[in-house]
């Protein structure tokens, strides 16, 4: 796996010097164009969003074509993406929800976004990260209008101009962005918050109960979303703001999914926490102070670069404690919404990954907030329209989205194309195995994302990390059990893809049954290698069988 980065360490140099370095500049170019465009809609027809729908429908299709390119600028599927594809392509090619045909290990949190990708797949019989892409998109794009739905259904279709500027905001969300394209589950998980969060102020109880097991089994944060959600209409129940009986509603709305896909999940694995989980407290359990010094510092990461929408929502909330007025409740549920994501984030340790994807529901969640308690609280919001703030509220927002957008183009979209890069080229590394290998054999991958998923499910990969394994899960980089129990015939270590010179090093735990073979990969440019554990009694017929790839050339040591 991957090592987190700190969006910042990589300039725009990185970005312009990367592979298809040309598109992500075009990209860029036209993300601009289209903002300044959107941007100047925004505060000119500030006072006519109210009294002219062309309008908004103007402002909001320039905010999903600026949403569109803002994510096509990103266009990067990290590793981790990877072992959710090839537990979605086994659902739907008859395996059934594995990684490997025969070995039922649940070594994923995201089960909801994992069958959505398989159903597609079989019924299209599309290539399930094309689907992914595809499906993460749609759901930025349905984020940016639900963000403008539940913007209007908090101030009651009061006052339309602020639900238009929280869309215009969202579209420039970096961090929703760079996660949309990405395969993994996170826009979909921002939009079941927010339909979590529409659904509640709307007054479904029973369908907010659904959204919210949805949630739960769409991402392992999911059930600090549901319980603080369950938590927010007790109080509201208490204070007579709903019935009595809505609590009970909501969990029995809740129940009907997640009953039955626990009592699946205990059948099919056996296990009570999924693999995944354990593989990531184990790791993270040496120092617990350790984790949340590191959670605490991804998250000031996080706030540095979004700290115009902390301030923004600092002040809405100053202002709701201020002057409260109907609907403010459905604001603080959005504020204990953002609040408990940060504070999930920090107790976990942070991510791996660049861009604060772990926290990308919190600046969405702040814009949909700060929107509905400034309009709320402002004394000259009337039925028609106008406000003593006039278009200052669009210049305000025409600069937080501008910022966003700005810093999501310098600090985050350099890290994002750096995994792209390692992807490729672990995807090149899996594609050669897979086609070589013959069905059956066991490869050892660190890490097993993007590799195992090109290989294919012929090969059995295993993850020293522990997601799709029960005892490397308790004991992750146990290589003597690796060694030992599963004896791979090949070990590949490329975290970092392919090294750039041949060093014939060998972990000590494959040195006596294992032999370190080097691949040069054949072609223009610099040299690029990848080096081999061959398990020795086959490490000669294992050599000449991968040689015979043209595109890959052995050089033992």
């Amino acid at each position: 796996m991957g090592t987190h980065r700190t969006p910042g360490s990589a300039g725009l140099g990185t970005l312009l010097a990367a592979p298809g370095g040309g598109d992500g500049v075009f990209a860029v170019i036209a993300v601009i164009a289209l903002w300044v465009c959107v941007a100047v809609l925004l505060v000119v027809g500030w006072r006519r969003f109210a009294d002219h729908r062309g309008w908004r429908v103007a402002v909001l299709f320039g905010a999903l074509l600026v949403a569109t390119v803002h994510q096509l600028a990103y266009g990067t599927v990290p590793d981790e993406a990877h072992i959710g594809f090839r537990y979605a392509r086994n659902i739907a090619d008859g395996y059934g929800a594995v990684f490997n045909p025969g070995e039922y290990v649940e070594g994923y949190t995201d089960f909801a976004w994992i069958v959505l990708l398989a159903l597609v797949r079989a019924i299209t019989g599309a290539d399930v990260e094309t689907v992914a892409v595809v499906v993460g998109v749609a759901g930025v794009l349905a984020s940016v209008l639900v963000v403008y739905a539940l913007t209007g259904r908090i101030l009651d279709r009061s006052n339309p101009s602020f639900a238009v500027a929280a869309a215009v905001v969202t579209a420039g969300v970096g961090s929703l962005a760079a996660y949309g394209p990405s395969g993994l589950s996170t826009s979909l998980f921002v939009l079941l918050i927010l339909a979590l969060a529409y659904a509640l102020v709307s007054g479904h109880i029973v369908l907010a109960g659904v959204v919210a097991a949805l949630a739960v089994m769409t991402r392992l944060d999911g059930l600090l979303v549901a319980l603080v959600a369950g938590g927010w209409l007790v109080v509201v129940a208490i204070g007579r703001r709903a019935p009595a009986s809505a609590p009970a509603v909501y969990l029995l709305g809740a129940a009907v999914p997640l009953v039955p896909w626990f009592a699946w999940r205990m059948t099919y694995y056996g296990e009570l926490v999924p693999a995944a989980v354990v593989a990531s407290a184990v790791r993270g359990s040496d120092s617990v102070a350790g984790r949340l010094e590191a959670g605490w510092t991804y998250f000031v990461d996080f706030a540095l670069t979004y700290q115009a929408f902390l301030l923004v929502a600092a002040v809405t909330i100053g202002v709701l404690s201020y002057r409260r007025g109907p609907g403010a409740r459905h604001v603080w549920l959005l504020l204990a919404l953002a609040i408990a994501e940060v504070a999930y984030v920090v107790a976990i340790g942070g991510g791996i990954l660049p861009a604060w994807g772990q926290l990308a529901p919190v600046p969405v969640l702040l814009t949909v907030a700060s929107a509905s308690g400034f309009a709320l609280a402002a004394a000259g919001v009337t039925r028609t329209g106008t406000s003593a703030a006039g278009r200052g509220v669009a210049l305000v927002a025409v600069a937080l989205s501008g910022l966003s957008l700005a810093l999501s183009i310098t600090r985050m979209l350099p890290g994002m194309h750096e995994l792209r890069t390692v992807n490729s080229e672990l995807t090149d590394i899996g594609q050669w195995l897979g086609a070589r290998l013959p069905a059956g054999t066991a490869v050892s991958a660190l890490p097993a994302g993007a590799l195992a998923d090109a290989a294919g499910s012929g090969l059995y990969i295993v993850d020293p990390s522990g997601t799709t394994d029960e005892h490397l899960a308790r004991h992750p980089g146990d290589h003597a059990y690796v060694v030992g129990t599963r004896m791979p015939s090949v070990v590949v270590d490329a975290a970092g893809g392919y090294l750039p010179e041949r060093t014939c090093r060998i972990r000590s735990e494959y040195a006596g049954p294992y032999e370190v073979v080097p691949f040069r990969r054949a072609g223009d440019g610099p040299p690029r290698w990848v080096e081999l554990y061959l398990h020795r009694p086959q490490a000669a017929q294992l050599t000449d069988t991968l040689a015979a790839d043209p595109r890959f050339v052995a050089e033992p040591c």
